[in-house]
């Protein structure tokens, strides 16, 4: 039953009711055949006349509403389908209403307005369009929301990273800073080293040209003394002369 208008969907036969037991009905009242006719009744009547079927029927009984247990009545129009060719088939509407007056001057449902029937379908459309963009919307928030909350985490990783990075940097540049004034302190000792070595060189030079030039004079030197030696042998006669006086 649609909550709107109270309206049963078409069935076609009592096999589609909500009800598990058979209904059997208390009133009965036939479409256009006495009065007083009710406002749907002479449109109807005219219309089964046109469509070549019976007069219409409404019955109805008094019984709970399936949705809440409540007594209601439940009032049937039904439609019979035509007896001559060309045959059709019957088909009957229900309706839930508190009396039975209400139930017969409204067996189907309200015919829209013929003025504002589009508008209030389009409405109803605009109306469902957007709360279905608004619920895309939604979700597409909801995405973007998780993005963000994503890429916020990814971005503080990403600056823990950089301020890490950066001090890596920092302290390399300041080691290198270190290792080249170390660098430049080992360049400046090695050239002094090297000025002390070639200092060094230069005495060991001078030094071993002196000790060749007095080895020389001593060779020299030598050879003279050699060469001037007297003879200093003694015969041993004069030796045992000089050696008596001490006896």
């Amino acid at each position: 039953m649609d909550a709107s208008t109270g309206v049963l969907p078409m069935r076609r036969d009592a096999t589609h009711l909500p009800f598990q037991m058979p209904i059997e009905y208390s009133h009965f009242h036939q479409v256009g055949v006495r009065p007083p006719l009710y406002f749907f009744e002479r449109a109807l009547a005219d219309l089964a006349f046109r469509c070549g079927r019976p007069a219409p029927e409404v019955k109805g009984v008094r019984t709970e509403r399936p949705e809440d247990s409540e007594m209601a009545w439940l009032v049937t129009c039904v439609v019979r389908g035509g007896e001559v060719a060309p045959v059709s088939e019957e088909f009957t509407i229900d309706v839930m209403e508190r009396t039975w007056l209400d139930g017969m001057i409204r067996p189907v449902a309200g015919a829209p307005h013929p003025d504002t029937a589009h508008q209030l379908h389009h409405l109803e459309y605009l109306l469902h369009h957007t709360q279905t963009q608004q619920d895309r919307a939604r979700e597409r928030c909801d995405l973007q929301e998780d993005e963000i909350v994503t890429l916020r985490a990814q971005l503080a990783a990403a600056q823990a990273d950089l301020a890490s990075e950066r001090k890596k940097r920092l302290a390399a540049r300041r080691r290198a800073s270190r290792l080249k004034a170390k660098v430049a302190s080992l360049e400046a000792l090695t050239a002094q080293m090297e000025a002390t070595i070639e200092e060094l060189e230069d005495d060991g030079e001078d030094l071993r040209k002196e000790n060749e030039a007095l080895l020389s004079d001593d060779d020299d030197y030598e050879e003279e003394d050699f060469d001037m030696e007297p003879d200093t042998r003694m015969r041993p006669s004069s030796t045992m002369k000089m050696r008596s006086p001490s006896h």
